[in-house]
């Protein structure tokens, strides 16, 4: 049905936008004039956990969708998205500012950290949809 079909074209818009995130910063990070005082580049500078589409959906519209579910794994699961998905926009500020310290390798070990943020996060969401369709609530 339409429902089923938007919240699924929801998630993969959520996790399709950490891969474009982490795309977005892998191309600033390789990029010498991101980090020289004297260009003028537009480069990527990354964003607050409340910017992109999973924060937005977290602290607005899905807390709203979930707690009116009332079901406690659900909740959960719902509630162990918040603190992966901080960590996820901290380190990628971490990686952009080791890399204008010149600390490329430490800038990629920390991007290495943000892929596997991301899977778990992809797998939480995966777990979330998993139990929803269960209950058949999508």
């Amino acid at each position: 049905d339409l429902h089923t079909a938007y919240r699924r074209q929801r998630q993969m818009c959520i996790e399709t936008d950490h891969l474009q995130y982490l795309n977005n910063l892998n191309k600033t990070l390789a990029n010498d004039h991101c980090f020289d005082e004297y260009e003028n580049v537009d480069c990527f500078k990354g964003t607050e956990d409340t910017d992109c589409n999973l924060g937005r959906w977290l602290y607005g519209e899905g807390a709203i969708e979930i707690g009116v579910l009332d079901n406690y794994e659900i909740e959960v699961i719902f509630r162990s998205l918040f603190e992966p998905h901080n960590r996820f926009h901290s380190v990628s500020q971490e990686a952009i500012k080791k890399r204008q310290a010149g600390d490329k390798a430490g800038a990629q070990v920390l991007v290495a950290e943000m892929k596997e943020i991301s899977t778990l996060l992809t797998s939480k969401m995966l777990k979330l949809e998993e139990i929803l369709q269960k209950l058949g609530l999508v």
